[in-house]
């Protein structure tokens, strides 16, 4: 955020909608419905934490109506649009890259409630 070459968050005051994108396939989901620019880096660290394994980025708008295509990338400042990948979940047939997806294990998380990804189930003990 804020890098040499990559524009400015709005320097106009206000209220912003901001959502997580997924950059590989370019899924997102909505994270803040009130944010001010200076909520950006802390949504940006929220966003990278919802989906370890994977690049995400924090896009704003302005007000509620939904429009991803006015979505504008708080990191490059460039439109969702713009993003090689934007829309690319919602083709049809489109398989997502194996390497595009939250993967808590490559970040070193541990599942820490619920059942494993491959309980070992305890055998009966038999009589011989």
């Amino acid at each position: 955020l804020n890098q040499p070459g990559v524009p400015d968050f709005p320097s106009v005051g206000g209220e912003f909608h901001t959502s997580c994108v997924r950059t590989c396939d370019g899924y997102f989901f909505p994270m803040s419905n009130s944010a001010s620019a200076g909520d950006f880096e802390r949504d940006q660290k929220n966003c990278e934490s919802s989906c370890p394994g994977t690049e995400m980025q924090v896009f704003y708008s302005r007000g509620m109506d939904d429009d991803s295509a006015s979505m504008t990338s708080s990191v490059t400042g460039r439109p969702y649009s713009e993003l090689p990948t934007a829309y690319l979940y919602k083709r049809p047939g489109m398989s997502r890259p194996p390497a595009c997806g939250c993967n808590a294990a490559a970040q070193g998380f541990q599942i820490i409630a619920g059942n494993p990804p491959n309980p070992v189930q305890s055998q009966p003990e038999t009589d011989a």
